[in-house]
């Protein structure tokens, strides 16, 4: 199990890798529309902080391997 946590103020967000939309299961079953929405919403809030929002995020990795014999 891997734990991730970040911590981005502000447009940094922006270049988080885990914000790409086929970086987790969650955001690939978005249509284009929603994730869209979803981006214009984190710009949104970006410039009404005007760049002080802080956006975190905590993903919790888990794999699961199988051998067959």
């Amino acid at each position: 199990v891997e734990h991730i946590q970040n911590l981005h103020v502000g447009e940094a967000v922006l270049k988080d890798p885990f914000l790409k939309h086929d970086a987790t299961s969650q955001l690939a079953l978005l249509n284009e529309e929603q994730y869209q929405a979803g981006i214009e919403k984190i710009k949104q809030d970006i410039t009404n902080t005007k760049g002080q929002v802080v956006f975190r995020s905590e993903i919790q990795v888990k794999m699961f391997m199988g051998i067959k014999s």
